[in-house]
């Protein structure tokens, strides 16, 4: 234990070095590796469904893998939303740029659940389900994304599913991140942000602080009990939202740095001998780590941005992909059936990108 704690003290012994920089710096520059950590995060939870929709059940890993990948969505969508709000400081440039993000994606995503796998793939006759008011009732109701009972079934498809018959179970995270954005707006506007800085940090590290406790009470006691009437996905996402705004406002005194990045992770392992601890901890530090693969690593994987932001894509079209796959070919291994079902997603997610998404954002 001694030579632990020397370790660890002269890991945490701060200078200002090479290996060290300012977040402040840092984030103004859009050369940086988000879209690559988007799309990595997209992935993560592409395969989080693989194991279920393949017939192998939720697995501890596979689960935490998801929770991991959405979650780092999130700190990055509070981090860079904070800054386009910061920047751009004008409401209904913000409202927009957040629209054209979200919608067009999920309405070509909406349109090829339901009238192409959902046709395809329904139990019913074809007339019986065009004609079949749930059809469109999911449809409108994603898309407007706060209407109350979103429903996540369409009328006679996916029943025999390995899983669930859920048409598109990742759209169910699009609500809350709309109402992060709008809360974000709201709670800027409402303090004056722009003007009294102050007390718009103090109530959003607040937040932070009563979101990540109140999750933390819900993951260690294995319940609900604490969520209150938002329920427990709204206090581990908004947590997570929470850290990226929070980031972005203490980035003057945030230094990126190898050393810290390492300790971090030596902690994390160090805390792996009780769970609750390690899940902890590691969403604690998730915020750390997503800045400092966006920013430090460089060189060739700065080459990503040429390609495009497919993450969004990935992660719209995959479960449907996923789950038309498994009604073809039922009895493909895990690893065939991501390969086959991945390529397919990331050919749509392309498509998606090139033809709309990063159309409509040139409206920004």
């Amino acid at each position: 234990m001694g030579l632990i704690s020397l370790a660890l003290c002269k890991l945490f012994v701060i200078k200002i070095d090479a290996n060290m920089r300012k977040l402040s710096v840092l984030s103004e520059t859009r050369d940086n590796n988000f879209n690559l950590i988007r799309a990595g995060a997209a992935v993560g939870v592409f395969i989080s469904h693989c194991f279920p929709l393949a017939g192998f059940g939720i697995g501890g890993k596979s689960q935490l893998l998801g929770y991991l990948s959405l979650n780092t969505f999130f700190i990055i969508s509070g981090f860079l939303v904070t800054r386009s709000f910061f920047f751009r400081g004008d409401v209904l440039t913000y409202l927009r740029s957040r629209a054209l993000r979200i919608f067009p994606g999920l309405f070509l995503a909406l349109l090829y659940t339901v009238f192409i796998v959902g046709a395809i793939f329904t139990t019913l006759p074809y007339s019986a389900y065009m004609s079949d008011s749930l059809v469109y009732e999911y449809t409108i109701k994603n898309v407007v994304l706060f209407l109350p009972d979103t429903p996540s079934n369409i009328p006679g498809v996916f029943l025999d599913s390995k899983y669930r018959p859920i048409a598109n179970a990742p759209l169910w995270s699009l609500p809350y991140e709309v109402a992060c954005y709008i809360s974000l707006m709201l709670l800027a506007l409402v303090t004056r942000a722009r003007n009294n800085i102050t007390i718009f940090r103090f109530v959003t590290v607040s937040l932070l602080l009563i979101f990540f406790i109140i999750f933390v009470a819900n993951y260690v006691s294995g319940s609900s009990k604490f969520a209150i009437f938002l329920g427990k996905e709204s206090f581990r996402l908004g947590a997570m939202f929470m850290v990226g705004v929070v980031l972005y406002l203490a980035r003057n005194k945030i230094i990126i740095s190898h050393r810290i990045m390492m300790g971090l992770a030596l902690i994390i392992l160090m805390s792996t001998f009780y769970k609750p601890i390690f899940v902890v901890f590691t969403y604690a530090c998730l915020g750390y780590f997503v800045l400092y693969l966006a920013y430090i690593p460089n060189g060739i994987f700065r080459e990503f941005n040429k390609l495009g932001d497919y993450s969004y894509g990935i992660y719209i079209f995959g479960y449907p992909t996923q789950q038309a796959l498994e009604q073809i070919t039922p009895n493909l291994d895990l690893l065939q059936f991501f390969i086959i079902s991945f390529s397919i997603t990331l050919a749509l997610a392309i498509l998606s990108w090139h033809m709309i998404e990063s159309r409509a954002l040139s409206y920004k």
